[in-house]
Formats: C-alpha cells, sequence, structure tokens
C-alpha cells in the first residue's frame, strides 16, 4: 500500500534536513531526495504514493524538470520550490517563501487543491 507522503529534494543535506524534521514535527510523511537519482529513483519506484514535490533554491531548475515529469509519468501532483523571489520565474514550481510558517502554510493549501 502506498502511504501519501511528500518528496523534499534539496542539494544541501543541512537544509534538507532541517526542512524535512519540520514538516515531520507537523504531521507530514516526507522523503528525501539530496540529489537528482535519488529523487529519480523515488519518483519511479514510489511516484504513486507522493502528494507533493518541494523543491529547494539549491535543485536546479532542469533538474527540477526532469523529477516533475519522472513524476507526471504516475499522476499529476502540486510542485513548491522554495526559492529567492527575485528569482522566481527560474522555477517551475510555485515560488515559496522561506520562513518555516510560509511553507507549512503553503504545504497544507497546496495539499488541500
Amino acid at each position: 500500500m502506498n502511504t501519501p507522503y511528500l518528496l523534499s529534494v534539496g542539494y544541501y543535506p543541512e537544509l534538507l534536513q532541517l526542512r524535512s524534521q519540520l514538516l515531520r514535527q507537523n504531521g507530514y510523511r516526507v522523503k528525501e531526495a539530496g540529489d537528482l537519482g535519488a529523487a529519480m529513483a523515488v519518483a519511479k519506484n514510489n511516484g504513486k504514493g507522493l502528494r507533493l514535490l518541494l523543491f529547494c533554491h539549491t535543485v536546479p531548475a532542469e533538474d527540477q524538470t526532469q523529477i516533475i515529469l519522472a513524476v507526471l509519468n504516475s499522476h499529476s501532483v502540486p510542485v513548491l520550490s522554495i526559492c529567492r523571489m527575485e528569482n522566481a520565474r527560474q522555477f517551475p514550481g510555485k515560488p515559496v517563501s522561506v520562513s518555516p510558517e510560509a511553507l507549512l502554510e503553503e504545504v497544507k493549501q497546496a495539499l488541500q487543491s
């Protein structure tokens, strides 16, 4: 059985772990991917349980696109990109502020839509 989860992708381990910890403390099931290969493996092997893609600003737009396309082979999911707002148009997902409160609110809203 595929239990719904969020896939958090980030290329700086400290940021990835901190973000995942915040989400877990707020009741979310989180899988982490610290590089493109790990994210692609999760998307391909357990994509049906995925409910939300969350990208750190450390993930290049090209990698984000590849991961999104891999997930779309099984179904559509919301995508959030944590990025500096001046670079927001470079990322495929909805840009999200980096504050913990804003992140939690955006995740909540994305999962409700």
